[in-house]
């Protein structure tokens, strides 16, 4: 099925370690991540103590240099050990997803239409690999000038670190539009199908919301407070010392936190934006089965009038929110909160700099 298709990608990029063959979910490439870990572990060690000697900086441009970076590479080390020890989560998640999809294609067909989800994961994914990969030319052009081709690889790959944490991000959206493309289609469906039956769907719909909050929050919980992090600290270096150097001085500087600002916005706008369309289309379903009561007429048996209102009371009751490990619900106010978080991380690196003085 192409909907799984991007499956393998994410495998390929050691985003999860599960596959589909063209019939089944397998698991796949399991010891990939523990190989990368390795590599990476060697690669950072032997930039920090062979490569990294910036003199020049004062202490707090340093502290939230190295404070950006070493965040940066523990969250990806953390999120390639954490989807490794919860492989067998994943792939159940994987297969709840496929054994719905099996069932449904079964009873009904796909209603076409434009699909919001799927064009902003692909707006994100064109605009974080195209600025990405130019950033990364101009770098490795201008670290050729101080180091060796093998020292300026190094350097490379660590600086995919921070493209790796954004991919995190986006791969979690594919299983959020999996949920709200298939809570479309059971509404629109609606009154050309069982209402049993769709009632079922939804039920299975909401076990896979409530599977994908506990196989990918700690992930989710990880890779926010990265974004965070990376976010606060594209937006001091230029406030801090822009205003104080040739601006043709940092031309190089100015377009690394640019690039960085830009996709961390755009991605962390979509995840959230991603989770809150969860519980928009989960309403929107709710919002029809309703309408069906207002509808019904006194041609309609009794006994369908009171399954109706058994069916709304059951619809009443909240269902499970998707969580980053149960300490905040992820929805457009994460967005809100984020950088208002990054401003008070901001104000407290200038305080930390009125010290230095």
């Amino acid at each position: 099925m192409r909907r799984f298709r991007f499956l393998r990608v994410s495998k390929m990029l050691l985003l999860c370690n599960i596959d589909y063959d063209g019939s089944e979910i397998v698991q796949s490439g399991m010891f990939r991540g523990p190989v990368a870990v390795v590599v990476f572990v060697c690669c950072a060690i032997y930039f920090f103590s062979r490569l990294y000697h910036d003199l020049s900086s004062t202490f707090v441009e340093m502290y939230s240099y190295l404070g950006n970076v070493a965040v940066t590479y523990l969250t990806v080390l953390f999120v390639v050990v954490e989807h490794f020890v919860r492989r067998n989560r994943m792939f159940s998640l994987g297969k709840l997803m496929l054994d719905y999809v099996k069932d449904r294609d079964d009873h009904s067909k796909e209603e076409s239409q434009f699909d919001v989800g799927k064009f902003m994961i692909r707006a994100q994914i064109g605009i974080v690999v195209v600025s990405s990969t130019l950033l990364s030319v101009v770098k490795f052009r201008i670290n050729m000038s101080y180091f060796s081709f093998w020292e300026c690889l190094v350097i490379l790959v660590l600086s995919l670190s921070f493209v790796y944490a954004l991919g995190n991000l986006i791969f979690i959206q594919f299983f959020t539009h999996f949920i709200c493309w298939e809570m479309q289609q059971l509404t629109l469906n609606l009154r050309c199908a069982p209402i049993q039956r769709s009632i079922n769907c939804f039920d299975q719909l909401i076990v896979i919301k409530r599977y994908l909050g506990v196989t990918l929050g700690v992930r989710l919980l990880l890779t926010l407070f990265q974004l965070i992090v990376n976010v606060s600290y594209s937006s001091y270096i230029p406030l801090l010392y822009m205003p104080e150097r040739q601006l043709a001085e940092n031309l190089d500087t100015l377009h690394t936190l640019a690039t960085m600002l830009l996709n961390n916005t755009l991605v962390l706008f979509g995840v959230t934006y991603s989770f809150d369309r969860v519980q928009t289309e989960e309403q929107e379903f709710k919002n029809a089965i309703k309408s069906l009561q207002y509808e019904a007429t006194e041609e309609h048996s009794e006994d369908y009038l009171n399954f109706l209102d058994l069916i709304n009371l059951k619809l009443m009751t909240e269902s499970p929110k998707i969580t980053a490990c149960g300490l905040f619900t992820v929805n457009l106010q994460v967005f809100y909160n984020v950088f208002a978080a990054i401003v008070t991380y901001i104000m407290i690196l200038f305080q930390f700099r009125d010290f230095e003085k």
